[in-house]
């Protein structure tokens, strides 16, 4: 009897991870797409669950003059599937062959494309969210801030259900290569310029370690907060600004939490049970 005490004590003890469900498996190849003639030009497309899923679009970073869509999580897209979301990571065009504004374009561009192709696809035409971390998170910003670049690809800001920033970088005017993109990003590219209603419906912005991007957000945050659209400002512990993007997607990972929770509000409709149904 002793010995059955301790073994029914000891099974108590175990740590909640040790019944958790397995991580899902490594999701199938992506399917790549082209959505202009430059070969870089193209993004990689995971189909999600049911007919209209919803869809999240990732924005590489490598500071405007590098980077690539393959630059995600290993655990990213099996992730997000899991979720019951489409996933799409998105290349573009790169500085000095393009200009900032053009780059920015091409992103504005891959939604568009994405969208113009929903029902092929089995995706939500009405709501995404849009992920860009360093760079790609100050392309991102300016599409959801400044509507001339959705505009000229044929869509309303308000197909941005939200905005979610991994230590975005070039959000407010700033001289020179350190922090301001390549060259200069000046106040007609800068999103906190830009914050003027419409925008995307919610943003929410992550910092990990850097001290000048947490201001630049802080900066955003405010001015977006002032003219009547949420933002906060999650800091995550224990992080750096690759490894936001590089744990994207595994268990227990805290960037990945609060990515989540901005998921769920900016879908606002449950997963599989069709188009505009509202959470309750």
């Amino acid at each position: 009897m002793r010995t059955l005490v301790l073994i029914l004590a000891g099974l108590m003890l175990l740590p909640p991870f040790a019944t958790a469900q397995p991580r899902p498996a490594r999701p199938a190849a992506p399917q790549e797409m082209a959505y202009g003639r430059d070969p870089l030009q193209r993004l990689d497309f995971w189909r999600g669950r049911g007919p209209a899923a919803p869809l999240v679009v990732f924005v590489h970073g490598g500071g405007w003059r590098g980077g690539d869509k393959e630059w995600i999580g290993a655990a990213t897209p099996a992730h997000f599937l899991n979720q019951g979301y489409a996933y799409a990571s998105v290349n573009y065009r790169l500085v000095p062959a393009v200009n900032v504004e053009q780059q920015t374009q091409d992103v504005a561009d891959a939604v568009a494309f994405l969208l113009s192709r929903a029902e092929q696809l089995g995706v939500e035409r009405r709501k995404i969210l849009l992920i860009g971390h360093s760079s790609g998170g100050h392309n991102s910003a300016l599409i959801a801030t400044d509507p001339r670049f959705l505009k000229k690809s044929g869509l309303d800001p308000s197909v941005l259900g939200g905005v979610v920033l991994l230590e975005g970088a070039g959000l407010v005017p700033r001289q020179g290569q350190g922090g301001g993109g390549p060259g200069m990003i000046g106040p007609e590219l800068s999103p906190a310029n830009h914050t003027a209603k419409p925008n995307a419906d919610s943003f929410v912005m992550l910092i990990a370690t850097s001290e000048d991007l947490g201001r630049q957000a802080a900066v955003l945050a405010n001015a977006l907060r002032a003219a009547g659209t949420p933002a906060r400002i999650e800091n995550i512990p224990n992080s750096g600004h690759n490894e936001l993007v590089g744990n994207l997607g595994e268990p227990g990972d805290r960037a990945t939490q609060v990515v989540d929770d901005a998921a769920r509000q900016a879908f606002a409709f449950r997963v599989g049970q069709g188009q505009g149904a509202q959470v309750r």
